[in-house]
């Protein structure tokens, strides 16, 4: 018997897979809304988990700083959204220099949010970036390149799990996620493999095998290490997810956590080793 648990997983997956792949299909503006809709939700889930008042300075500065970067880096504006990153850490800076609690928490507040406008802001742009920016039925070879990571990363996730549940004893990273096993880990790295072979096949027939072989690395090793370290942040606060607003799969920042280790390496990889015309 499916559990309440499961079947919202389920149902909810049915309806945001599909929904997504057809948003990166579309591309363009409408594309760009969605991903900057998810580091906003990402950066509220950041900074409520370090329990900041959303009309506080800090939370301000750091929310909009982060979106503010996305944006700008997504469009065009590199520089610009590296400036708006560079300007929320002087003003984070300001702003708990001259707070009142003792030294060492201002620090470790300050390290928080500097960290979090790093995470998110930093790390979400290379999501559109890889896509590219043509949209509509216009010649967009970026549009399978993020299929190829996005089925990576869900079909690699949904193995870890099935192979780690049925199969794992020995623990990956117990003191960070008790529940990962080396086992799970491997089911995970197989089956980014065989959505590589799946896309050698069918969708990138011209790219070399060695480019699937090594992006699968990339993308399993990374992948694997985002989610590590969004269970360390909220091992940190003693929370199970970032928050509830995905039914059955907690918050954005639970879902798309490998996501963001994983995309930026993927477009260093398709502009700087296979040379992408679009990047």
């Amino acid at each position: 018997m499916i559990s309440r648990n499961l079947a919202q997983r389920i149902a909810v997956a049915s309806v945001a897979i599909p929904a997504i792949l057809f948003l990166v299909f579309r591309g363009g503006d409408l594309f760009l809304y969605f991903v900057l809709l998810l580091t906003a939700i990402g950066m509220y889930e950041y900074l409520h988990g370090g329990v900041y008042r959303i009309l506080s300075l800090p939370f301000m500065v750091t929310f909009f700083g982060a979106i503010g970067s996305v944006w700008l880096t997504a469009t065009g504006f590199d520089a610009y959204g590296r400036m708006a990153l560079v300007v929320a850490f002087l003003l984070l800076g300001m702003i708990l220099a001259v707070g009142k609690e003792p030294n060492e928490k201002l620090f470790s507040r300050l390290t928080y949010l500097v960290w979090g406008l790093a995470y998110i802001g930093l790390l979400y742009p290379f999501v559109f970036l890889i896509r590219g920016k043509s949209a509509w039925m216009a010649p967009a070879p970026g549009q399978w390149w993020l299929f190829f990571l996005l089925g990576s990363l869900w079909l690699g996730d949904t193995a870890a799990m099935f192979f780690g549940s049925n199969f794992g004893k020995h623990k990956l990273a117990p003191s960070v996620s008790p529940h990962k096993t080396i086992e799970g880990f491997v089911g995970g790295f197989v089956c980014v493999f065989l959505v590589a072979v799946l896309f050698k096949l069918v969708w990138l027939k011209d790219v070399a095998v060695i480019h699937f072989v090594a992006l699968s690395v990339l993308i399993g090793l990374f992948g694997q290490l985002g989610d590590l370290v969004e269970s360390l942040w909220k091992r940190s606060l003693g929370i199970k997810d970032s928050s509830s607003i995905i039914p059955g799969h907690g918050g954005v920042l639970d879902r798309f956590d490998s996501l963001l280790f994983a995309s930026p390496v993927v477009y260093y990889y398709l502009k700087y080793v296979i040379h992408a015309g679009w990047l």
